[in-house]
């Protein structure tokens, strides 16, 4: 059965969904305590995936006027680290961050080639979006100064996100030309998950590699630890910053209760990621 088949017998009307009953939903799955074989954890981040994609799909059609209410921070239980886990990772640096000219050359040499690539690259730069995020981002989430991201894995990715003055044509260029109803346009979703970000994702990869970076060390998700480098460099609030990449911001007070940040400070905030003068 299907997931998207399952869920509309598990939960037929959008509007009474609970967060509760969803949690209870994926417990249960996991738990495999109603006799079928239980999901793992890996499969049911995967089914969340889909079912936010189903839910937006639905909203941005006015099929239903609710909310997403699936969250994978919100929903998955807490991941148990096993000593060797966490080792590994204090052990190996990934996602390392780019240094700007090699920013500027991943995306100057995928012109060529690949200009939905570079196009990716030139946004995952500017923003600190994951390729996910960007790939499923409609032309109805660009406005004039932002973009606004309104599906992603974490409570924290759902922003907005001040459009960076250097890339403001870029930007209007792709919503123009899109074919489409998405921001980068021709993407395929043929795969299992109908995931619109896996093989431009792979595409990135292979240049990557041509362009000598290490598959673990460096990734599409480095662009994220650039644009906080930068807004590091620059003196920029940790507060300010994360809540424009798309991080947890700071402890309960911050994370939890800050309200919306002054939009004039978020474009100042942006405006002092010097991608430019950096080269």
């Amino acid at each position: 059965m299907g997931i998207i088949t399952r869920w509309s017998k598990e939960f037929p009307y959008f509007e009474v969904i609970e967060t509760e009953a969803l949690i209870s939903f994926i417990t249960t799955r996991m738990a495999g305590s109603d006799g079928e074989k239980s999901w793992s954890r890996t499969t049911v981040e995967k089914h969340l995936s889909i079912l936010k994609q189903y839910w937006l799909y639905c909203l941005r059609h006015s099929h239903i006027s609710v909310q997403i209410k699936i969250n994978h921070e919100r929903l998955l239980p807490t991941a148990n680290k096993t000593k060797s886990q966490t080792g590994k990772k204090r052990n190996k640096d990934s996602n390392l961050a780019y240094a700007i000219e090699d920013a500027w050359r991943l995306q100057i040499t995928a012109k060529d080639n690949d200009p939905k690539l570079a196009d990716m690259i030139l946004l995952g730069m500017y923003t600190g979006c994951r390729i996910g995020e960007l790939a499923h981002m409609c032309k109805e989430d660009v406005h004039l100064d932002r973009f606004n991201i309104a599906d992603s894995k974490t409570d924290s990715g759902i922003r907005s996100i001040p459009i960076h003055t250097d890339i403001l044509q870029d930007v209007e260029r792709m919503v123009q030309t899109s074919k489409d109803e998405y921001l980068i346009c021709g993407l395929s979703s043929k795969n299992k998950h109908g995931n619109r970000g896996k093989g431009i994702g792979q595409k990135f990869m292979r240049h990557k590699a041509e362009q000598g970076f290490k598959k673990k060390e460096h990734t599409f998700h480095s662009f994220r630890s650039t644009l906080a480098t930068l807004f590091q460099s620059a003196g920029v609030e940790e507060l300010f910053a994360a809540r424009i990449i798309g991080h947890k911001a700071g402890g309960m007070t911050y994370g939890l209760y800050a309200g919306d940040l002054d939009w004039d400070k978020a474009v100042e905030a942006m405006a002092k990621a010097d991608f430019k003068n950096a080269v």
